[in-house]
């Protein structure tokens, strides 16, 4: 339940504010590829219109996240 109020809860925010546009951002990460090269991550940045500041939302997906 908890769980659901708080996806409802993201989704609402999320479609609320009016967004200007969207960047691709990428960064080197920490761990290295089987090929022995960093990791390079990938995401979409979003900013909305106005001079802010404003609460940022993370979104995650858990497929093949390892934890130290």
């Amino acid at each position: 339940m908890f769980r659901q109020i708080v996806i409802m809860m993201i989704l609402g925010i999320l479609t609320s504010t009016s967004v200007i546009a969207a960047d691709i951002v990428t960064f080197k990460g920490m761990d290295i590829t089987a090929a022995g090269t960093p990791l390079i991550l990938t995401g979409k940045l979003t900013k909305p219109q106005g001079n802010g500041p404003f609460p940022a939302v993370v979104l995650l997906h858990e497929l093949g996240v390892r934890l130290r």
